[in-house]
């Protein structure tokens, strides 16, 4: 399942790459990440997810604990698009999670790499104004998640409150106004 963008219009990492390093990202590591992503997407609808690579597998089986976190799915990998701030967006998970994250809406976002990037914050509050303008919803917390590629790690999680969210939203409509004057 290879990510695609046919809107027309620009993505949320699209409007953020000036900021972005991207001398560590090699295709492999695009194919690893859109594999994993597919096969959690699968798993959450509760459809066959298919066993891949023993090296990419490890990712998706860090997943499988904290998925019992998640008490109802809001929505899964829907693109989004503001044609009135002209871009879009696919979220990888909008969900209601259980007493540990306070029953909050949750905005979800699967990563494969290691290393934290500061972009991240910024991409959450692009999806988030998204799902606010164009379903109605406030996330309540926004969440990192680091798939783990070590057997037996649990999940890297970095969780944000709305005040979180609101800033990064205009963290991220700024480099959204410098794309759109810059392009």
């Amino acid at each position: 399942m290879e990510y695609s963008n046919e809107t027309g219009y620009p993505s949320v990492t699209d409007i953020l790459s000036p900021w972005v390093d991207t001398q560590w990202f090699k295709p492999i590591h695009a194919k690893r990440g859109d594999a994993i992503h597919g096969a959690v997407k699968l798993d959450l609808q509760g459809m066959f997810v298919p066993s891949l690579p023993p090296a990419w597998q490890i990712y998706v089986d860090s997943y499988y604990p904290f998925k019992k976190h998640i008490v109802e799915i809001i929505g899964i990998e829907e693109r989004l698009i503001s044609q009135e701030e002209g871009y879009c967006g696919q979220y990888d998970l909008l969900a209601r999670m259980d007493e540990r994250f306070h029953n909050a809406i949750a905005l979800l976002d699967w990563k494969s790499s290691q290393a934290k990037y500061s972009w991240w914050k910024p991409q959450l509050g692009g999806y988030a104004n998204l799902i606010i303008k164009k379903k109605g919803i406030s996330p309540d917390i926004a969440i990192s998640a680091r798939l783990r590629k070590d057997p037996g790690k649990k999940i890297l999680i970095d969780v944000y409150d709305k005040n979180d969210i609101q800033h990064f939203m205009h963290w991220f409509n700024a480099a959204r106004v410098c794309h759109q004057n810059f392009k």
